[in-house]
């Protein structure tokens, strides 16, 4: 406002004292836009960051719910892997196939070397159990390739490729 004042009684000329007003009252409602612009960056910011660290602490004390919601809410904002796969193993834990899958699915679009082999063998368990059997495979024998000793995946495999053979043996 001081500015304001100070252009028109310290103008020599009348006709640029109205346009330099205008001028210096442009630049502070710029200059408000722009902080209130930054106000909410910071504060949608943080609100994101807070449903990544509380869906964290809810499956870390098990309360997968609770834990799905936040990480999903997190997940609609950000684009982070290591989020997808603890919203995937929540999924999984709570018997909701489906949906782990889906969060398999973007963590591997994001960052497939964000998959441990452990959690290869997982994803590949949900896909079979999902129907599919083909990707499944394909995962499977990904995990074994790396953990060659493991002979609990290895009659897994192939029971999930001779399906025929393992329902004659229970016959």
């Amino acid at each position: 406002m001081k500015l304001c004042w100070d252009m028109i009684f310290n103008a020599k000329k009348p006709n640029s004292v109205l346009p330099d007003i205008f001028k210096a009252i442009n630049h502070q409602r710029n200059m408000r836009r722009i902080l209130y612009s930054l106000s909410i960056a910071f504060l949608f910011t943080a609100c994101v960051q807070t449903h990544y660290e509380k869906g964290m602490q809810a499956y870390d004390q098990m309360a997968y719910q609770k834990a799905s919601h936040h990480l999903e809410k997190y997940l609609e904002k950000k684009t982070d892997p290591k989020a997808s796969l603890k919203l995937a193993e929540a999924y999984r834990k709570m018997d909701k196939f489906e949906e782990a899958e889906k969060a398999y699915s973007k963590a591997l679009q994001n960052d497939e070397a964000s998959l441990s082999n452990r959690e290869k063998y997982k994803y590949a368990q949900l896909l079979a159990m999902n129907g599919k059997s083909e990707e499944a495979t394909k995962w499977g024998e990904a995990y074994l390739s790396e953990n060659t000793e493991d002979e609990q995946a290895k009659a897994w495999l192939e029971a999930l490729k001779n399906p025929a053979s393992t329902s004659e043996e229970v016959e």
